[in-house]
């Protein structure tokens, strides 16, 4: 329908309103150290551009390189009408208008792009993008654009567009890295710290942490899924899944079995306190 009309419009002399998206000013970002938005604020700051990132490592000084959540808020000034929006993010998003939920995709997954109509009153409205990043590097955009009707004044009738972004490139989920040499029932050391889950998937509850150089236990696995090969570990406190890494980076390793001195050291010598013994040297 939108080449169709577009066609009919050059052949009668008119063309289609130039359209310009937009990704605000004025935006200010809270971070924390949890994928939910929970606990302590680790760092505020306003920003110079729109919502127009892709994350590799820490996004903000003492903000973690996985499992933060961020919370996006401005207030932009829009003329009345009816507006697309666009968002593309890898992990969750949730998106509010002047507190109402519009969009709520707050679940682990890759590079994913959703769009929603509002129509909007003249003046200004509160903008809030709450968005959290998993494993690996992450990515947000947020943009919207005002779209009219277009009327026809030769045949055919009267029709209205709405125009379309082109989306991002989406991707596929990633295959899951080579499973390490591990099995269950085998001790394995944390690298580095790592979240334990409910289930073996980065949308899963975190329910423990273990920091570097802990010694676990494999009880179950291991399960292929959000690009992530997961093993389940029991420790102290409450069990569950833990990812075994990224390429050329491994959160799990295996630990050096524990010796029994029993096993190693020979029968002791017929010999007793206050007795002789001559030493031979080798």
């Amino acid at each position: 329908m939108l080449l169709l009309l577009t066609a009919l419009l050059l052949m009668v002399g008119m063309a289609l309103p130039s359209w310009a998206q937009n990704f605000g000013t004025g935006w200010s970002v809270t971070y924390f150290n949890t994928p939910d938005l929970t606990g302590s604020v680790i760092f505020q700051q306003g920003l110079a551009t729109g919502l127009n990132f892709t994350f590799v490592g820490s996004p903000a000084p003492g903000v973690n390189a996985n499992n933060w959540s961020a919370r996006y808020t401005s207030i932009q000034q829009f003329a009345p009408g009816t507006y697309q929006f666009q968002v593309a993010s890898d992990d969750g998003v949730r998106v509010f208008i002047d507190g109402a939920l519009v969009l709520d995709r707050f679940v682990g997954r890759t590079l994913t792009v959703d769009t929603f109509v509002v129509n909007l009153t003249a003046g200004s409205h509160t903008l809030t993008v709450e968005y959290f990043n998993g494993l690996d590097n992450g990515a947000l955009q947020f943009q919207w654009i005002q779209v009219f009707n277009v009327t026809v004044t030769a045949p055919p009738p009267t029709a209205t567009v709405f125009v379309t972004f082109t989306p991002f490139a989406t991707s596929t989920p990633p295959p899951c890295p080579t499973p390490l040499a591990l099995s269950v029932g085998q001790f394995v050391l944390v690298r580095g710290g790592v979240n334990v889950r409910s289930a073996p998937t980065i949308s899963g509850a975190v329910v423990n942490y273990y920091p570097n150089e802990v010694r676990l236990l494999l009880t179950d696995g291991p399960v292929c899924a959000d690009g992530f090969q997961w093993w389940r570990v029991q420790g102290v406190g409450e069990p569950g899944w833990v990812a075994q890494g990224i390429t050329g980076l491994t959160f799990l390793a295996p630990a050096a079995p524990i010796i029994d001195p029993s096993k190693i050291c020979s029968a002791p010598l017929p010999m007793t306190v206050g007795g002789t013994a001559l030493v031979l040297n080798n």
